[in-house]
């Protein structure tokens, strides 16, 4: 009898941390959907679409004609240029100066690279003249942890949160592309063959958008990656067969 009563007294106790456990991974589950909310509303009060502003560092004969305001609402979000003594303003949702780090714009964007994984659509991309600071934005240089840029940055960030989530039962699944549009015509920067690549056109890719609002090109390049060295070998291949 003593024995029977030890084994249904285990086995209560075995069943009460059973429940414990359930409740505890539901309140995991519920405060997650509860981050993701409260995440998304912050991020739409901020503006679901944002310009940002970064200044190159000035060359030695263009001393004075970059200026920033010091005072009023566009302190860190307003620039002034001047050109043949003629002074023009304009503001922005955020203005990096010459002296901002990559870690500086992507501390601002990293953001949107939470919503991407929670789910959002999200698109950042960098407009701007030849010599500009693009290609330095986007990509920097990957070989330095202080000169990588919005690009290696993320991936970073995607991979490390990915697996964060995937220990507490949240499953992803990465998808590569790249494309570049050149001429009008599409090209898949992926494509297995230098022929197909520059055969763009023949190929008839084309733009489709479904019912869901998701946007995609028919046709092009997906891989399977796991890894970032596996996205980084994709890029450095994509870099490769671009033309512009």
């Amino acid at each position: 009898m003593e024995t029977m009563s030890e084994y249904e007294s285990q086995k209560r106790m075995l069943e009460d941390l059973q429940l414990r456990l359930t409740e505890a991974e539901q309140k995991i589950v519920d405060g997650e959907k509860l981050r993701k909310k409260l995440h998304n509303t912050i991020l739409e009060l901020k503006g679901n679409i944002r310009v940002f502003c970064r200044v190159r560092p000035l060359l030695s004969n263009e001393s004075g004609a970059v200026s920033y305001p010091n005072n009023g609402e566009n302190i860190g979000r307003g620039v002034e240029l001047m050109h043949n003594t003629q002074s023009y303003s304009f503001a922005f949702d955020k203005v990096f100066d010459h002296s901002a780090s990559q870690e500086d714009v992507f501390t601002e964007i990293s953001q949107l690279v939470q919503s991407a994984l929670d789910g959002y659509k999200v698109c950042i991309f960098a407009y701007g003249q030849t010599g500009s600071g693009k290609t330095h934005t986007m990509m920097g240089n990957p070989e330095f942890n202080d000169q990588k840029g919005l690009i290696p940055r993320s991936l970073e960030q995607i991979f490390q949160t990915s697996q964060c989530l995937m220990s507490q039962g949240w499953k992803y699944k990465m998808q590569a592309s790249m494309l570049e549009i050149y001429n009008e015509t599409i090209r898949d920067l992926l494509a297995t063959s230098r022929t197909s690549i520059q055969d763009g056109a023949a190929s008839k890719y084309n733009i489709k958008h479904d019912a869901n609002g998701n946007t995609q090109v028919s046709d092009l390049t997906i891989v399977d990656v796991r890894s970032i060295n596996e996205v980084s070998s994709l890029l450095k291949r994509a870099a490769q067969s671009r033309l512009t």
